[in-house]
């Protein structure tokens, strides 16, 4: 995915996770908008946004540790 769209709108003050966001979709209506083909593949996208928006199993296992930890 071209970079112009996530970091034009980091650069108007969004944060990462938003304008990744925008710029998925921003590309799913191009691929949406080619047809044939290009249209399959933007499911394709939309499950790429989702992975990137979930933290991973070993992210929210050190963040419950973490928390674990400084709440005693």
């Amino acid at each position: 995915m071209p970079r112009e769209p996530v970091e034009r709108h980091v650069g108007a003050g969004a944060d990462a996770a938003h304008a990744f966001d925008i710029g998925c979709a921003h590309h799913r209506q191009v691929l949406l908008s080619a047809g044939d083909h290009f249209a399959e593949r933007a499911s394709d996208l939309d499950d790429t946004a989702d992975r990137a928006s979930r933290p991973s199993a070993a992210f929210r296992r050190r963040a419950s540790l973490l928390r674990t930890a400084t709440s005693s």
